[in-house]
Parts: structure tokens; sequence; C-alpha cells
């Protein structure tokens, strides 16, 4: 019986430095990991492509922000393109964070020049199936390690922590809820027969009901606080009577 492999798969690009000041001096992997399982009985005879979307708009675009022109200042440059590569003997959906190991594909790319001078662009990438054979996984100068150091991840001896891969793979389900509390100050406003029966407003004849539209709230030192609006004024003479809730929230 063949044995079982598990191969994972993603991919770094490489920027072309600080040239003009613009870019960054280091890259940062890939979070989408793919992974496959082979049976086979020598792994190093396999061999495993990586490609990329092929759509040049929309949602389907693959390197939206690819700049071939590191002056620009927009968007992002690269010149070198390496797949990051994993294999673990036996089926199992959680890659090694010390285990990764990198892999130089940038010469496949259709015109590939040597040099930082050599830009890379979203038609180059998604115009190549990317090979990788295993036949030298075991060499470090060509499969090299992985340092993960820079990225401050734990290792693997961190079993509360998670590593590089583990996060993208999460087998169950998440119950989620969603509200906000709101605190409620309610005042009540008591309105005598006696008081709040007359207004300052010019055009109050002095023989009719006044009509209350909004309550202010004042603190000890007379400054006022709050306002209230009323959705249809209140009519209020000394015959009647009030009492109105006032409620702040917050």
């Amino acid at each position: 019986m063949a044995s079982t492999y598990t191969i994972f798969a993603t991919y770094i690009l490489e920027p072309t430095g600080t040239t003009l000041g613009y870019g960054y001096g280091k890259a940062i992997h890939c979070n989408y990991i793919r992974s496959a399982q082979l049976d086979t009985d020598n792994i190093i005879a396999e061999e495993i492509k990586i490609t990329f979307s092929t759509g040049s708009t929309g949602t389907e675009a693959g390197f939206k922000f690819l700049s071939d022109n590191v002056a620009s200042g927009t968007g992002y440059t690269a010149h070198k393109i390496y797949a990051l590569v994993q294999v673990i003997s036996g089926s199992t959906n959680t890659p090694i964070p010390a285990n990764w190991k990198l892999y130089d594909i940038t010469n496949q790319v259709t015109g590939y020049t040597t040099g930082s001078t050599f830009m890379l662009t979203p038609a180059k990438l998604r115009s190549v199936a990317f090979k990788i054979p295993l036949h030298d996984y075991s060499l470090p100068n060509i499969f090299i390690p992985y340092n993960l150091n820079y990225l401050n991840y734990p290792s693997s001896s961190a079993v509360n922590a998670l590593g590089f891969g583990y996060e993208t793979y999460f087998m169950g389900n998440v119950n989620t809820e969603i509200h906000a509390d709101v605190y409620t100050t309610n005042l009540s406003v008591n309105l005598p027969l006696n008081e709040f029966n007359s207004t300052t407003n010019l055009t109050w004849s002095g023989l009719s009901s006044v009509a209350i539209s909004e309550i202010g709230i004042y603190d000890l030192n007379k400054n006022l606080v709050a306002v209230g609006k009323l959705n249809d004024p209140l009519e209020k003479n000394d015959s009647l009577s009030r009492t109105i809730a006032f409620a702040i929230d917050f």
C-alpha cells in the first residue's frame, strides 16, 4: 500500500526594495494556503503546480494592486516570486510552523531576466502554471527553510497560540450575537395648574393656552444640559396639569 503525504502550498512576492523611497524591504507570505494529498511510494518523484486566477477584472482579478512602475508610489512592486511548500508524511490538516520551505519559481515567468530590474506584472503571473518538482525537497540550498522569527509567530511548543497555517483551518461552527446596550435615564417633569401657563413668545395673545413644544433640562448651576422636543405641541393652561416623561439615552 502506498504511503500518504499531505502537501501544503502558498506563495511570497519579494518586493523591489526601497528604490526612490517606495516599496517595502521584506515580503509577507500569502495567507491563502492550499493542501493536497498524494498516495505514492516515492514522494520525490512527484511534481505540484501553482496557478493564479486568469480573470482580469472584478472579483476574479488576481494581483489587482501589483504595479511594474516603482516610481508611481501606488500599489506594490515585486521582482521575485517564491512558492512556500511543506510536505508532511501522513494524512493531516495542520502544517507545522517551523517546516515551511521556499522554492524560487521566478525563472518560470515568461520574459524572466536576472536582476532586480525584472518586474512582475499580474498578466505575467496569471499566464504561468508554476511547476514545483519535489526531487530536491531535502536540499536546503534549493528548498530554503522559511524563517518565521521576523513575524514573531509562536513556536510549535506554544500549544495555546496559533502558528502560521493554523489560523486557516477551523473545523466547526461559530455562533455570533451582536447587540448594543442602551442606558436610559427617565425624568418626570411635573407641570402643575398654576405654572407654565404663559410665554415670552411675542406671538402669544395673553388670552389663549400656551403650547409647549420642547423641554430643557438644567444642572444645579443652571447650565442647559439636554433638550427634548415633543412630536406635537402640548396645550397648557391653569385648568390643566401635565406630567412629561423626559428620557435621555446613553
